[in-house]
């Protein structure tokens, strides 16, 4: 099986195709040769940073409603 075919997300799929242009005997090859099938979109999130990229939108969608609120509370205290 080739892990771009394992791949669910752009990141995930730059990752993988980067990955399999390693050579075969690469940690980070190897380490991915030995996945059970279904186990790699997990740390292909990992090494793509999609985690990380998905907290940050996440994290602004929240702030966002709150922030406005704050400064809509300034505006009435003044």
């Amino acid at each position: 099986m080739r892990l771009h075919d394992a791949a669910i997300s752009g990141n995930q799929y730059a990752v993988a195709d980067g990955i399999e242009s390693l050579s075969d005997t690469h940690s980070v090859y190897r380490q991915f040769e030995t996945l059970a099938k279904g186990q790699a979109p997990r740390p292909l999130d990992a090494l793509s940073g999609e985690l990380y990229a998905s907290t940050l939108g996440l994290r602004a969608q929240v702030r966002l409603p709150m922030d406005s609120g704050d400064s809509r509370l300034a505006v009435i205290d003044n």
